[in-house]
């Protein structure tokens, strides 16, 4: 069973697509899989504006294309809705109008239905999102920024610096007290209308780039004048005495992984991908594994449903445990925290192996709010037919969700995914998520403590 999906939104820190940062921050931007040259083509007599093409796509070609657009708006509502669509739009700013029709597309209540402007500028950092906040991971050196990831009061250790407001505005309800008397809606239930998503973790893991989309920002009301804003920032054990404001302008992501970049681990320690936790160090490969002979642990790092070209995972399962004693194997750890989905049958090697050699072994499956889609599918399979326990946090999708995405180019040059079937993975479930057993959420005391521990895989060896 195929769930084509947004592998784009991998985790809080990746971003930007194609786009590498120096010392492996891989930043990803949000995206469903693209056929190439497919662009909707409006009637030959059709006269509008461009954003009126697009709404016309969502009048005429959505509810034909998508398995079941009216699964939360009545058919009634939705044409209803198109209208009122339609009457907001007329005379708005064009990032304006994006901003409307990106929130009748969420209404849809579908998190792999969405609808996204070309994004070709971003302000200069890269955020990560966990457990406790929004936070820093790196930002630019040659205008001194690069303080945001590295402070003389911490002696160079990395610096939890944490984003609290943009533009006046919380990042979060709770940041409001920390910015005076301000009145201002937060931010995250400014955009909250405007974000696909099925569950609460998955709209904050959607922050880690959206914040830094001026289209996005700007159509929003959150920014005055495009392309530019003030971010507010609180420093570790901070409070509104330990707080600064920053002047932001966009950069065109052209050349954006060019730009003099510290990341939160440079100077403290070698500026590589040694010093992280494996599920960081990794994120960018297909898969990973490693046997830790001690806690007779198997760790797999399955980042995506979909075969390495280079090494198909069935070839990569049978290397892993080439030379390995299988029957010393106690504990097994799947690690599924950066996994946004793809073919749900790509795993089918690894659950031999659990049915066959590894049967006696005590399963584990790690998930969190990247956990997405296939992604997801495969960790509930674990836990329901291979007995698997769910230790992390909350995934990013619900257990029985529309997918199989499907995307076309719309006349205004910005793009629409939609879902074309419905999959149950846990019969009868209503939750909007997969909840672990065993909660081990990651937060910046994680993330960036010197010891870059990972509270999924420590817990499980010391079983």
């Amino acid at each position: 069973m195929k769930n084509r999906l947004k592998i784009g939104i991998l985790r809080a820190r990746l971003i930007f697509a194609g786009l590498l940062l120096p010392a492996g921050i891989l930043l990803t931007l949000s995206g469903c899989v693209l056929y190439p040259g497919e662009v909707y083509r409006l009637p030959a007599d059709f006269s509008g504006e461009p954003w009126e093409g697009d709404i016309y796509f969502l009048e005429h070609g959505l509810p034909k294309y998508h398995d079941n657009v009216y699964h939360t708006l009545s058919q009634t509502t939705y044409s209803a809705r198109i209208a009122e669509l339609k009457q907001a739009c007329s005379g708005k700013e064009a990032e304006e109008q994006w901003a409307l029709i990106r929130g009748f597309v969420a209404s849809i209540g579908d998190a792999h239905t969405s609808y996204s402007s070309n994004m070709t500028k971003a302000f200069p950092l890269n955020l990560v999102v966990l457990e406790n906040g929004i936070f820093v991971s790196a930002s630019l050196r040659n205008d001194g920024r690069w303080r945001l990831v590295r402070t003389a009061e911490t002696g160079g250790e990395p610096a939890a610096v944490e984003l609290v407001a943009i533009n006046g505005h919380p990042v979060y309800p709770e940041h409001a007290g920390l910015i005076g008397e301000s009145d201002e809606e937060s931010i995250l239930e400014i955009l909250r209308p405007l974000l696909s998503h099925e569950n609460e973790g998955y709209l904050k893991s959607l922050l880690s780039f959206t914040l830094l989309d001026p289209v996005l920002l700007y159509g929003a009301g959150i920014l005055d004048v495009r392309d530019a804003c003030t971010m507010t920032f609180r420093y570790p054990g901070g409070n509104t005495e330990d707080l600064e404001t920053l002047d932001f302008t966009a950069k065109s992501l052209s050349g954006f992984k060019d730009l003099d970049w510290a990341v939160y681990y440079d100077d403290a320690y070698p500026a590589d991908k040694v010093v992280l936790p494996d599920y960081l160090r990794y994120e960018s490969a297909f898969y990973w594994g490693e046997y830790h002979v001690e806690s007779r642990t198997l760790y797999i790092l399955y980042n995506r449903c979909a075969n390495d070209p280079d090494l198909s995972f069935a070839d990569f399962i049978n290397q892993l445990i080439s030379g390995v004693d299988t029957s010393r194997i106690e504990k097994v750890l799947v690690d599924f925290r950066n996994n946004g989905g793809g073919d749900s049958r790509v795993i089918k090697p690894l659950k031999n192996l659990l049915n066959g050699e590894l049967s006696n072994a005590r399963l584990y499956a790690a998930i969190d709010a990247t956990t997405f889609s296939s992604g997801l599918m495969n960790a509930a399979d674990l836990h329901l037919k291979h007995g698997g326990i769910l230790i992390g946090s909350p995934s990013g999708g619900r257990p029985n969700h529309y997918g199989e995405v499907k995307r076309t180019q719309l006349p205004t040059g910005n793009s629409i995914s939609w879902s074309t079937n419905y999959f149950i993975t846990v019969p009868g479930s209503t939750d909007d998520a997969l909840y672990p057993e065993v909660s081990k959420p990651i937060t910046s005391g994680d993330f960036f403590a010197l010891t870059r521990p990972d509270p999924v895989l420590d817990f499980v060896m010391d079983k």
